[in-house]
């Protein structure tokens, strides 16, 4: 992907301001951590997607198609298995590697068969990195991914989080705590409402 540039972004919604003078960088394959509040996040997320506007400011590089998200409280289909759930994300996606060959990166391999339902909230945090993985994202961007997850889990997600890294997935994590991001990421900066700050 190319370089994502944010300049002095500004985003009001209902007469409040949620992002002012937000300016970021993202480079190709960068793994950034920005520390900010959940409604920050969601609008960040949903600026970067195009989903929504900014008020004002400039936003360069952009490729929505290519970008995927991961909020902290996502859904899933729980009637399903994880092995059917996956492969419906594969049949709209480029992803042509076999997913019992994959599953083992996520430790999932051991539940490939047991409907979402059934699952640990370590193991749905760990099947919603996976399925914006099979997407193939440019730019991945989670919130807060170890929040209450056990000690166990968050070392399997780090795992599954370095796989995906290591094909070329670049990633911006949000949480608002600080050591969640120096577990999850190599550049951090936390935002505040007059600016972004390293």
């Amino acid at each position: 992907m190319q370089t994502i540039q944010l300049s002095n972004i500004f985003k009001q919604q209902a007469h409040q301001t949620i992002l002012k003078d937000f300016t970021l960088t993202i480079p190709a394959q960068s793994n950034i951590g920005i520390q900010m509040s959940h409604v920050e996040a969601t609008t960040l997320f949903n600026l970067l997607r195009q989903t929504t506007p900014q008020t004002s400011g400039v936003m360069t590089g952009l490729t929505p198609a290519r970008i995927q998200a991961i909020f902290h409280d996502d859904g899933f289909y729980p009637q399903l298995t994880v092995s059917t759930y996956l492969k419906t994300f594969q049949h709209i996606s480029t992803f042509e590697t076999d997913l019992d060959d994959i599953l083992q990166y996520f430790a999932l391999k051991d539940v490939a068969h047991t409907k979402i339902k059934h699952l640990s909230f370590d193991q749905q945090q760990r099947l919603a990195l996976l399925r914006a993985f099979i997407l193939q994202p440019d730019l991945l961007l989670i919130e807060s991914p170890l929040t209450n997850l056990t000690n166990a889990g968050i070392e399997l997600y780090l795992a599954a989080l370095a796989y995906t890294r290591e094909h070329g997935v670049t990633v911006l994590l949000t949480s608002y705590s600080l050591e969640e991001l120096v577990l999850t990421s190599t550049t951090i900066f936390r935002y505040r409402q007059t600016r972004a700050s390293s």
